[in-house]
């Protein structure tokens, strides 16, 4: 320990001796001293001086973000683990408003009439909120998407490995593009996908990547000057704008090319090959278990 300890006196001794030379000075409050070893029996400490004044030895010392402990260096870093908060909004995002006045009513059990008079009661509270209507369509060879404005309405297809989730987000997603080029102003864009609406208020690392472009998007509105609220609406009970938008998105005869999620491209590839094998398996008619097992589990 003496040999160490000389040794790093001279070190100091240097590192002091260069910094008043180039004009620098350390700060002996804020300087520490770890002694990395392994011995664990009782053992003599350094004596290191800076300026004349003892080096403070400490257990664990803090660089560069990096806890140093003086017997396992990598164990207090490892166990300060960060946590993310995914249910969190964006950094700068303002949050998003989601109405559902229709949530305590049973559709089962409920006639259209009474969603009709709620969704009346719905406009008349915000009557100062230009309404817009977003809606997603899937049959068996395409996917498509629908938005009706209060002058204007707009229908696209997406690749047909789209899910029907993806066009629910992407019908929002293109309502908030299209308000963007025009004044500020107060908006209320209904959606008949309870899912898509939640998605955008609950995040996590499994989100649709459509929800952050739509978070980052409503943020950009946000803060010039647009108010921008959400609701969920029941489909098929004959509100005007909603049946105009599925109507649309049933039609859409116009192609977007946009990219598709991953995910949905692994289900439309494993429902491809689904196909195909089930397929094959249908043919094998001298098979026996083929007699017994007609539907291939995928």
């Amino acid at each position: 320990m003496a040999f160490i300890e000389r040794q790093l006196q001279l070190a100091v001794n240097k590192i002091h001796q260069w910094s008043a030379f180039n004009g620098l000075t350390f700060s002996t409050a804020k300087t520490s001293c770890v002694h990395f070893c392994r011995k664990r029996r009782l053992h003599p400490e350094p004596e290191i001086k800076l300026e004349g004044q003892l080096i403070n030895v400490v257990s664990e010392v803090k660089f560069l973000g990096v806890i140093f402990d003086k017997n396992s260096p990598f164990i207090p870093i490892v166990q300060v683990v960060p946590t993310i908060k995914y249910h969190l909004t964006p950094w700068n995002s303002h949050g998003l408003n989601f109405l559902n006045p229709f949530e305590t009513f049973d559709k089962a059990n409920t006639a259209s009439e009474i969603y009709q008079q709620l969704f009346a009661d719905n406009r008349e509270a915000y009557q100062n909120f230009i309404p817009i209507f977003t809606d997603g369509s899937k049959c068996s060879s395409c996917t498509s998407f629908a938005c009706v404005f209060i002058t204007s309405t707009l229908s696209f297809q997406l690749h047909p490995s789209c899910s029907i989730f993806t066009a629910e987000i992407t019908a929002i997603l293109h309502a908030l593009s299209q308000i963007s080029s025009g004044p500020p102003d107060n908006y209320n864009i209904y959606s008949d996908s309870l899912s898509a609406l939640k998605s955008m208020t609950s995040l996590n690392r499994f989100s649709h990547p459509l929800t952050f472009n739509i978070l980052e998007l409503h943020d950009r509105l946000t803060t010039k000057d647009f108010t921008i609220l959400f609701c969920w609406i029941p489909s098929h009970v004959s509100i005007s704008g909603n049946e105009l938008a599925d109507n649309l998105a049933r039609s859409a005869t116009n192609s977007l090319n946009s990219p598709v999620p991953v995910n949905d491209v692994k289900k439309y590839a494993k429902s491809i090959l689904h196909s195909k094998w089930q397929a094959q398996w249908d043919h094998k008619n001298t098979n026996k278990l083929q007699s017994i097992k007609r539907l291939i589990d995928c």
